[in-house]
């Protein structure tokens, strides 16, 4: 059987691209993958700094949360003698070289509706920048600050039997126009403090807590922290 005229190959008709088309072809690969990879990035870099503020933000809310019910539930003690001061507010904030140390007598209640009475503290390091709070049933002395001793471990300079410290918050500093983060006055306390996380630098909204009248009866320490010598009245 013959084959036709228009079934045989034409002389010059090379099947396949030419250089011109795969050069094409080649760029236009390449522009695609590179626009591609640029979403990629750009998503990988949103997800990251998404994960910075909600970790920043869980942080706060923590710290928060825990200084808040403290103050909110703090109350002096009973009266005390007449060789120390008696205005107590149930709450004081010292400052020193090391940092701030937080302490109050926080109410606690109970299955049966009783209160009893803990020690409660909190410490922002300016070292470390953490904040770390703890827990007693007698008074928290100063731990005169913190040093790392491992991966998220912190071991308070001046440590005290039965009292051990819980890390809150890393990467701490007082907000922007505040020098403190603890700051006890006129029976209230001012929290004000930012996160630095990542990318991400989470400013906290100052926070000014004050705490309620709870009535001083119930169990527990009458005292948790040292109370200031009161200046003797002149005799006239």
């Amino acid at each position: 059987m013959e084959c036709s005229s228009r079934d045989r190959l034409r002389p010059g008709d090379d099947s396949g691209f030419t250089l011109v088309e795969m050069i094409i072809a080649t760029m236009l690969g390449v522009l695609v993958l590179s626009l591609a990879a640029g979403i990629l990035i750009s998503m990988f870099r949103t997800q990251h700094v998404t994960t910075d503020f909600s970790d920043a933000t869980t942080t706060g809310q923590l710290i928060s949360k825990s200084v808040e019910e403290g103050v909110r539930n703090a109350a002096p003690g009973p009266e005390p003698t007449d060789s120390v001061a008696v205005s107590d507010d149930g709450i004081l904030s010292t400052v020193d070289a090391n940092g701030e140390l937080l302490r109050a007598r926080v109410a606690m209640g109970t299955s049966g509706g009783d209160i009893t009475w803990k020690c409660m503290a909190w410490y922002y390091s300016p070292t470390t920048k953490t904040i770390v709070e703890a827990s007693s049933d007698s008074m928290i002395d100063d731990p005169a600050g913190f040093t790392w001793s491992g991966s998220h471990h912190l071991e308070p300079n001046v440590s005290q039997s039965g009292v051990s410290w819980t890390l809150l918050g890393e990467n701490i500093e007082p907000a922007d126009g505040s020098t403190l983060v603890f700051n006890s006055h006129d029976g209230e306390l001012d929290l004000n403090f930012k996160i630095t996380n990542g990318s991400t630098a989470l400013v906290l909204v100052p926070n000014v807590i004050m705490p309620r009248k709870i009535t001083a009866t119930g169990t527990g320490p009458d005292q948790c922290y040292p109370l200031p010598t009161a200046t003797p009245t002149p005799t006239p």
